[in-house]
C-alpha cells in the first residue's frame, strides 16, 4: 500500500513512473514481478563469439565513416569561417 500526495494525484504525469526515462525500466519490470510473480532474469541472452565481432566491426565502420564525413566538411567550416572573419 501507498500513499499519494495530492499535487501527485492531480500531476499530469504517472503516478507509478518515476518521471526519469532511466529509472521506467525498473519500476516496470518490478510492478511486472510483484503482479505476475515472473522476472527477467532467464531472458538475458549471451552474444555468441560471432555475434560480438559483428558488432565490433559495424561500430569501427559506424566511427571511420564518420571520421571521413567530419575530415571532408571541415574545409568548407574553415572557409565559412575566414569568410566571416573578413566581414
Amino acid at each position: 500500500m501507498f500513499m499519494l500526495t495530492e499535487t501527485k494525484i492531480i500531476s499530469e504525469y504517472s503516478a507509478i513512473l518515476s518521471g526519469h526515462n532511466t529509472s521506467n525500466t525498473a519500476v516496470l519490470s518490478s510492478l511486472i514481478f510483484l503482479l505476475s510473480g515472473k522476472d527477467f532474469a532467464d531472458l538475458e541472452t549471451k552474444d555468441s563469439k560471432e555475434i560480438k565481432e559483428a558488432k565490433k566491426n559495424a561500430v569501427k565502420a559506424y566511427i571511420n565513416k564518420e571520421c571521413v564525413c567530419q575530415s571532408e566538411s571541415e574545409p568548407s567550416a574553415h572557409l565559412i569561417l575566414s569568410h566571416l572573419a573578413l566581414i
